[in-house]
């Protein structure tokens, strides 16, 4: 029986089902357990029933996450309807797109912020600009006419000009461009670039440079992180991202998930003195918010779980279980020849998908 943490399902000509977890060491080991050819046509029905086939093979019974792209989240299953078959499910949205990630979030924080309409016309008017696909202007002065390089198109320009509001506050540009440039050229969002992107927002919009004339800039954008976080990310991701030494800072005034750390590093320490198991867990995760940013200087944070982790024993083991949320390996699942294998095996998925377990997991066999 295989103890598990968390499951992917990676959709988008395929099903691809992997399993992600951590070892007592802080070794990242990620494994293919199952592919199949996606029908644009599934039902949700055969989705869900596919899913579970997966789990019951590798008795999988004690499920806790699964991660799915967010469009064929939506397409093809009620997120209820999975979860309701087990209860330790929890499902969440891992959108894989730079593009998707500044226009999902400027579209759905303008959509929820009409109580103030001057903020909801700026952000729509953003969006009006970054989603005009057949701009001339645009594509004479950039390769790529992605979102990210049409902030920083507007942010060079200097001048407004009109496109469905007269006044746009363009001084928001190369503000927002600051905020994503750890996304500069990508194409595939993985969670580290996402870490990237909030810790650089983070630094910036705690610069004790930042003037009283950038007020109206510093508020608009902390509110947007704020957004972004709280709509792009769950409860669980970010207690991920918060045992990340290297992102902890932004988490740290989390209520929910300073609830959910102290709770089960409590459930740690009850195992060993039920009576302090309080004081035990407050004191740990006391002295990990006090780290200092400047001692951690290490990017991987299984690394430095690895050298740590005698240091906070509670915490590291919560580390073992959500740090695997984060993708640490930021790679993709990599099937070679895998067309080739449905042409010659004519979409016989039960053999494909032997070849593809093997050809992946290679790597874990000692032959």
């Amino acid at each position: 029986m295989i103890s598990i943490n968390m499951i992917g399902l990676e959709c988008w000509y395929d099903i691809v089902i992997t399993y992600d977890w951590l070892t007592d060491d802080f070794e990242f080991h990620k494994i293919l357990l199952y592919i199949n050819d996606l029908d644009s046509f599934m039902n949700n029905d055969i989705f869900i029933d596919r899913i579970y086939k997966v789990l019951d093979k590798w008795e999988l019974i004690n499920l806790k996450f699964i991660n799915c792209c967010p469009y064929y989240l939506d397409l093809y299953y009620d997120r209820s309807m999975l979860k309701g078959k087990n209860e330790d499910i929890i499902i969440y949205e891992n959108r894989d797109n730079c593009d998707d990630l500044i226009k999902h979030s400027l579209k759905k924080w303008a959509k929820e912020n009409n109580y103030t309409q001057e903020m909801s016309n700026i952000i729509t008017a953003i969006i009006n600009v970054l989603v005009f696909d057949n701009n001339d202007q645009i594509v004479e002065k950039i390769n790529c006419n992605c979102i990210y390089h049409k902030i920083e198109f507007f942010a060079s320009i200097g001048q407004p000009f009109k496109l469905l509001l007269d006044k746009l506050p363009f001084s928001i540009f190369p503000k927002l461009l600051q905020l994503f440039k750890p996304l500069k050229h990508v194409k595939v969002i993985t969670m580290k670039k996402l870490r990237d992107m909030l810790i650089n927002a983070f630094n910036i919009l705690n610069d004790n440079e930042m003037t009283y004339q950038h007020y109206w800039e510093l508020e608009t954008l902390k509110s947007f992180l704020t957004f972004l976080i709280n709509s792009y990310l769950d409860l669980h991701q970010r207690v991920g991202f918060f045992l990340d030494p290297n992102s902890k800072s932004i988490f740290i005034n989390d209520s929910a998930v300073k609830k959910l750390v102290l709770d089960e590093c409590q459930d740690y320490y009850s195992k060993i003195d039920n009576n302090s198991r309080q004081e035990l867990a407050n004191g740990e995760l006391e002295r990990y918010n006090k780290l200092p940013q400047v001692l951690i200087n290490e990017d991987d944070p299984c690394k430095w779980w690895q050298k740590s982790k005698h240091l906070y024993p509670g915490l590291a083991t919560l580390a073992l279980k959500y740090l695997p949320l984060l993708k640490l390996d930021d790679k993709e699942v990599s099937l070679e020849n895998h067309d080739e294998f449905k042409d010659v095996y004519d979409d016989n998925y039960e053999t494909i998908n032997k070849i593809a377990f093997l050809q992946y997991n290679m790597k874990y066999i000692d032959l």
